[in-house]
């Protein structure tokens, strides 16, 4: 990892030139804009549910009650990776990349995984639902990626513009504290699991 993302060093308001790896390939390959992981995980998403209503015979509402039941798991599933093991005690590349992003919150480029590993991702995801869910594990994929898209954008929204003056800015002071306290505030979709734990920034 380079110097800049271990000492914290502040290079410039934007923080678009700290770079996390000193090699210039592996800075390439790990860097991504933000529409590229989101278009990845909604079309995946929509050609999942075409699939599932063009050749299974699950009925419509089934179908969609899977699908949001897909978003909601997602939620669980992404506070549970963000508080073990982006925030985890134990060192890993994973828990390095987010403290990166920690240290620089307003890079850009370094707001979601690089598109290669969007697609793995899914890939790999698909097959262990597929596994476990057989020909339920098309919409139940489909709202667990959409909603990883969701959490994309709002990660996103929340780093790039400031709060809106109405009922959203929840999304910003929620996120915000987190990175002020890294022990609390923990999902970035919801709040929901935060309540739920025991983790919420009581103040």
């Amino acid at each position: 990892m380079n110097d800049n993302a271990k000492t914290g060093r502040k290079l410039d308001d934007n923080q678009q030139s700290a770079k996390m790896f000193d090699n210039p390939i592996l800075e390439r390959l790990r860097k991504s804009h933000i529409a590229v992981p989101i278009s990845i995980f909604v079309i995946i998403s929509i050609g999942l549910l075409v699939y599932a209503a063009s050749t299974t015979s699950i009925p419509a509402l089934t179908t969609i009650g899977l699908f949001l039941v897909g978003v909601f798991v997602f939620t669980l599933v992404e506070y549970v990776v963000h508080k073990e093991v982006y925030h985890a005690k134990t060192e890993s590349i994973l828990k390095e990349g987010h403290t990166f992003h920690h240290e620089y919150p307003k890079q850009k480029s370094f707001l979601a995984m690089p598109p290669i590993m969007s697609v793995i991702t899914a890939v790999v995801l698909f097959l262990l639902f597929r596994l476990i869910l057989n020909d339920y594990s098309f919409s139940f994929l489909a709202g667990f990626l959409m909603a990883y898209a969701g959490y994309l954008v709002i990660h996103a929204i929340t780093h790039i513009y400031k709060p809106p003056k109405n009922f959203l800015k929840i999304w910003w002071k929620h996120h915000l504290v987190h990175h002020y306290n890294d022990k609390v505030n923990f999902g970035v979709t919801s709040p929901f699991w935060d309540h739920i734990f025991g983790t919420v920034d009581k103040k």
